[in-house]
């Protein structure tokens, strides 16, 4: 159950009002624990902190080294329920969700659920479906962002999906949307 586990948050970047505790179990000595506040809802169990937990020195490293992403605007970003939309670059790779998945994490902590909706297509690669469902996607649809947004987490949506993200170097800049418009009616529908 995920409010038996405390929540790794940096240091830096923590939320101030937050109850602090060190933990010398951690891999990542930089952040500090604390206690989780919602619970998840069932479709949304197959998150799995431990794997996030392990992966994100490897992946802030990538962020940083390697993409050298500057992500500006995070106080607007909130870990309660919200609807993240972001445009969608770079094909396969995804740099941009990656950058924007350490800047959430930097902020909110390691335990706090953000919840990306993906195209079904990839839960369908035996590897990769497992793994991004262990770091917190899910079957994008009407049905799942509603349930994430009532149980009161923050969801990322790129509408664009395989458009926006196969558009030309040159359109880099543009957003492209298609006809993919329901992310609006959730929105306005659930007040976020």
């Amino acid at each position: 159950m995920l409010s038996s586990v405390p929540q790794l948050v940096p240091e830096r970047r923590a939320r101030q009002s937050r109850p602090y505790a060190r933990s010398s179990a951690t891999s990542c000595p930089h952040l500090r624990l604390v206690e989780p506040v919602n619970e998840l809802p069932i479709e949304l169990r197959g998150r799995d902190p431990d794997l996030i937990r392990r992966a994100f020195p490897l992946l802030a490293r990538v962020v940083d080294s390697y993409f050298r992403m500057e992500v500006e605007g995070t106080e607007h970003l909130d870990d309660g329920a919200c609807m993240i939309v972001s445009t969608h670059n770079g094909s396969w790779a995804t740099p941009d969700l990656y950058g924007l998945m350490v800047t959430f994490l930097r902020r909110f902590g390691l335990e706090t659920p953000a919840v990306a909706l993906m195209h079904d297509v990839v839960f369908k690669f035996p590897v990769v479906g497992d793994l991004l469902r262990r770091v917190g996607a899910i079957p994008a649809g009407h049905r799942n962002a509603r349930t994430v947004l009532r149980s009161g987490f923050p969801l990322l949506v790129c509408p664009g999906g395989d458009i926006d993200s196969l558009k030309p170097f040159s359109r880099r800049h543009q957003i492209t949307f298609g006809q993919r418009r329901g992310f609006i009616r959730t929105a306005l529908r659930e007040q976020v």
